[in-house]
């Protein structure tokens, strides 16, 4: 029956369309929080439209995320793979839902209108791509029963984080190969970790050199409004921090490292991250005017406790990691 349906081999892979969907919420999250915090206080019909826009990114980062968490969990518990073209119907419909919804509240933010009609479907979106998203993702795990037949589960196939490394161009006794067999990126948390670290550095130096955004900080026992690059550099200090430890430990003990572990360590560190972020922004936008005092230790609390489960997952991936690394051939595709 699936096989005779339209083909669908030009969209990537559910896990990675996924993927895709989450970081685009949280590029627009994080631009749209921005502006709000280097306007605070405004009654600008445009303001409350970029804050709808924000809202509706938090959300669909949290609905995506949640439904990356649902296939991966019921994959591994059943060890069979979901149908991929149902999969693609939830993901790529709940996507379309969630574009249309932007495009609507961008109209609304351009056209300055209070009142601007369609937004009614805007408000609605989460709910729309929420309830139709996993009525079509328990479709698709009846269905994958009801085609199995009770025949036996077949092999799972394990995506990683990364995509697996292509063949070195380089002839044998190079030092490009030589380094390639020491260091391999595609399965590193270092490479992870670090692309993570280079996206809050360049967003920090775009807001600086480029955007005209400015957010509120204490400085001298005064409010004062700094460029938003300059609050958006720091976060990448613990993505950075824990990088620099996996490239010490890979480089000088050769260990390769368990890609559940690597997941939970990098989950809990960008949660860290945008409860940071949800915890400044909130301060920023409804508060700094009223209590111009930074939020203190205890506000930040959630964010120290993610943090620690960060280096507890950071000691569980070192204690677990394989003592001596394999040679190319002999290391496994997936842990």
């Amino acid at each position: 029956m699936f096989n005779k349906a339209s083909d669908l081999s030009f969209l990537p892979p559910p896990k990675k369309l996924l993927h895709y969907v989450c970081f685009f919420c949280l590029v627009s999250w994080g631009l749209s929080a921005t502006v709000l915090a280097s306007h605070a206080g405004s009654m600008a019909a445009w303001f409350e439209w970029t804050r709808q826009i924000a809202m509706l990114s938090f959300f669909g980062l949290l609905i995506f995320g949640f439904f990356y968490v649902q296939y991966a969990a019921v994959e591994r518990v059943a060890g069979r793979q979901l149908q991929e073209k149902l999969a693609l119907l939830q993901v790529a419909g709940g996507a379309t839902l969630l574009l249309v919804a932007y495009i609507v509240y961008v109209a609304a933010m351009v056209s300055n209108d209070a009142q601007f009609g369609p937004a009614a479907f805007g408000d609605h979106a989460l709910m729309y791509i929420a309830v139709l998203g996993e009525g079509v993702f328990i479709a698709n795990v009846v269905v994958t029963y009801a085609l199995a037949n009770g025949s036996a589960p077949a092999p799972r196939q394990v995506i990683p984080i990364a995509r697996p490394a292509a063949p070195v161009p380089a002839r044998s006794g190079t030092k490009v190969q030589a380094m390639a067999a020491k260091f391999d990126w595609s399965s590193s948390p270092t490479a992870i970790f670090g692309i993570a670290a280079a996206f809050f550095v360049l967003a920090g130096i775009f807001f600086i050199v480029i955007s005209p955004a400015r957010m509120p900080l204490m400085k001298d026992g005064a409010l004062t409004y700094v460029p938003a690059g300059y609050l958006w550099l720091p976060l990448a200090l613990p993505f950075a921090a824990f990088a620099l430890i996996y490239w010490l430990v890979e480089i000088f003990t050769g260990r390769t490292f368990y890609r559940s572990a690597t997941r939970l360590h990098f989950a809990c560190t960008i949660l860290a991250v945008i409860d940071a972020i949800r915890i400044y922004t909130s301060w920023s936008v409804t508060t700094s005017n009223v209590r111009p005092e930074l939020p203190d230790a205890g506000d930040y609390g959630g964010v120290f406790a993610l943090l620690a489960l960060a280096a507890g997952a950071l000691i569980w991936n070192l204690c677990a990691s394989a003592a001596s690394r394999p040679s190319p051939a002999a290391r496994p595709r997936t842990v």
